[in-house]
C-alpha cells in the first residue's frame, strides 16, 4: 500500500484516515446492495398494499363512471402496477448484482467491482424514477376518479295515485317490476320520489 501525502512525515492520524477511507471504499458496494434490498422490500409491500386496496375499492368507485372514464382509470391503474413492478425489479437488480466470472488479477477485480457499483447506482436511480412515475400516475388515477362526471342514470318513474317511485335503469336500460292497474309508467333523466 502506498500513501501519498505531503513532503513531510505521515502522521498516525493520516494513516488512520487512510485506513478508514480504504475500508469505506471496500464496503460501499455491499452498503449499496443493502439499501437496494430494503428499497425493493418497501416497494413490494407498497405494491401489495395498492393491489389489495384496488381490488377491494375499485369496483365500487368505478361503478358510477361513464365507460370511457372507466377505461382511462383502468389504463392508469394498470400503468401504476406495471411501473411498481418495474421499480421493484430494478431495485432487485441493484441488490443482487450480476453473475460474472472475473478472470485476472487485482486490476480486473477492481474494474469489475467499480462496474458493479455503477450498475447498482443506476439501477437504484431507475427504481426511484419508476416509483416516482407510478406515484404520479396513481395521483392522476385518483384525481380522475374524484373529478370524473358521474354516469347519467335514467329512471323508470312509477306514479301510483299520489305517490311516485323512481327505479334506476341498468346499463342496458332495463328494470324488472310488477305493475298494478293504477300505475302510470314513464322514463326520465331525473326523478324525485313522493310518498
Amino acid at each position: 500500500m502506498r500513501i501519498r501525502g505531503s513532503a513531510g512525515p505521515i502522521s498516525d492520524d493520516d494513516r488512520g484516515w487512510h485506513e478508514i477511507a480504504t475500508r469505506h471504499r471496500a464496503e460501499e458496494l455491499p452498503l449499496l446492495r443493502g439499501v437496494a434490498e430494503r428499497w425493493r422490500t418497501t416497494l413490494a409491500s407498497l405494491t401489495a398494499l395498492f393491489g389489495a386496496a384496488g381490488i377491494v375499492a375499485a369496483p365500487r368507485v368505478a361503478a358510477d363512471l361513464p365507460p370511457a372514464w372507466k377505461s382511462a382509470a383502468g389504463v392508469l391503474v394498470l400503468a401504476v402496477f406495471g411501473l411498481m413492478i418495474a421499480s421493484t425489479w430494478f431495485a432487485g437488480r441493484a441488490a443482487q448484482g450480476s453473475l460474472e466470472r472475473v478472470a485476472g488479477g487485482f486490476e480486473a477485480i477492481r474494474e469489475h467491482w467499480l462496474k458493479e457499483e455503477m450498475r447498482a447506482r443506476h439501477a437504484i436511480r431507475r427504481s426511484q424514477f419508476t416509483a416516482l412515475a407510478a406515484a404520479g400516475l396513481l395521483v392522476a388515477a385518483i384525481g380522475l376518479l374524484w373529478f370524473a362526471p358521474g354516469q347519467a342514470t335514467d329512471y323508470l318513474i312509477l306514479d301510483r295515485g299520489g305517490s311516485r317511485q323512481c327505479l334506476p335503469l341498468d346499463d342496458a336500460g332495463k328494470v324488472g317490476i310488477v305493475l298494478d292497474p293504477r300505475t302510470t309508467v314513464s322514463v326520465g333523466s331525473a326523478c324525485t320520489e313522493r310518498r
